[in-house]
């Protein structure tokens, strides 16, 4: 129903176009009879098959005279108002004008003698007493009825039509925003991640070495999370976990007994609900770069998730160094490492704000000691069908990780 209304009303298809055309001037032929009708029908009270000849009468004389209506509708909408009017041609508007009523009226004068005072006459009606000011007053009136009722509707359609156009372009900036912030997160992420295997690899020993090996198992079972799960519009709540279980564990693996990181999943931990891709992640990147990694003594890292209906809260807290120490250990190092922190706060807020706008709350709070991420957000029930690219992504993850790197 809602695509024969939208065709109807908007489709430039020749055969909708006809179809639209039709109805409007069915609806206008009825209604100008009616409206005719009601008056004669006062002083008549002959009657044809039933029915009033006055409605008889008027239902003739406005298909008559119909060919002058469509003549100064079409003529002064499509050409002079549409083309002339919008271009400011205003001495072609007003030759348009002149040269279409005048049209109308001589169109209207044959139809006047030859057509209506005989049919009057017919149906025991009195014929008009001027009959070349009826046909002037039916050209002119009727077809400046007609003509506006055709504006009001054809003002109506651009209007409407210039609507859903801004909001389709405003529609494309925010898909080309959030493409460009996701963008952002990829290099952001390898970046950061690959300064933690490259952390291991220095550790020229076998544990280093091996811890290095998993850690790259671990880094491309995410790079393959993200680039077949990251393109889509919606990933399962658990799927956004496991890429933070497996980047926790990757720093748990650079830093050791050095973090202490407290994980409650609680009953978030599941696919019933969906959320967009890497809302999370930066958040824990945040608190391993700018928490653990500048800290010269042990740091710790706590994150709790839990859902109540379909509300998720987010809550992560991390140690903080202190900022003398890091100055005094490195200010070149220290000053340029907080400039991509900055980036990628800024970066999920906006994302946060075009995905979910009105549906999450965000508090980040920095009191000198722990920097604390409380984030609460509405999420949609998840698709529990999987994509072909998701199976195969799963299937081979499971091939080549036949060691499970953490139970599921």
């Amino acid at each position: 129903m809602e695509t024969f209304f939208t065709n109807i009303v908007f489709s430039n298809v020749r055969s909708w176009r006809v179809v639209r055309h039709t109805a409007f001037w069915l609806w206008w032929v009825m209604f100008l009879s009616w409206l005719y009708a009601v008056k004669l029908a006062q002083v008549n009270t002959q009657t044809l098959w039933g029915v009033n000849t006055a409605y008889w009468l008027s239902f003739v004389e406005t298909l008559v005279y119909l060919p002058c209506h469509l003549l100064v509708t079409y003529s002064l909408l499509y050409v002079v108002i549409l083309r002339f009017f919008l271009q400011q041609r205003f001495v072609a508007v007003a030759l348009g004008f002149v040269v279409t009523y005048a049209a109308a009226v001589l169109l209207s004068l044959p139809i006047t003698f030859f057509i209506t005072i005989p049919l009057r006459t017919a149906f025991g009606f009195e014929p008009p007493w001027n009959s070349v000011f009826a046909s002037f007053s039916t050209a002119v009136k009727g077809g400046s009825s007609v003509l506006g009722f055709a504006i009001g509707i054809k003002l109506l359609k651009l209007w409407y039509e210039k609507q859903r156009d801004n909001q389709l372009l405003t529609q494309k900036n925010l898909e080309a925003e959030l493409q460009s912030l996701k963008a952002q997160i990829h290099p952001h992420f390898l970046f950061n991640t690959l300064n933690s295997v490259y952390a291991l690899t220095l550790e020229r020993t076998f544990s280093g070495m091996e811890a290095a090996s998993e850690a790259v198992l671990r880094l491309s079972a995410m790079l393959r999370t993200m680039l077949y799960d990251g393109a889509q519009e919606r990933i399962p709540l658990r799927t956004e976990l496991d890429l933070i279980r497996n980047y926790i564990e990757l720093e748990r693996l650079r830093y050791g007994d050095r973090v202490d990181v407290s994980l409650a999943w609680n009953n978030a931990d599941s696919e019933e609900f969906s959320l967009a891709p890497l809302v999370l992640l930066p958040f824990v990147e945040n608190a391993f770069k700018h928490g653990v990694s500048a800290s010269t003594e042990a740091a710790w890292v706590s994150l709790e998730t839990s859902i109540k209906s379909n509300v998720l809260t987010f809550r992560l807290v991390n140690s903080k160094p202190e900022a003398s120490l890091a100055i005094a250990n490195n200010l070149q190092e220290y000053a340029a490492s907080t400039i991509p922190s900055g980036l990628g706060l800024m970066n999920v807020r906006k994302r946060l704000e075009l995905l979910y706008p009105d549906k999450h709350t965000l508090r980040i709070n920095d009191d000198g000691e722990t920097f604390v991420v409380a984030l609460t957000l509405v999420l949609n029930p998840s698709n529990q069908a999987l994509s072909s690219k998701a199976l195969s992504n799963q299937a081979l993850s499971n091939q080549t990780t036949t060691h499970a790197l953490y139970p599921h």
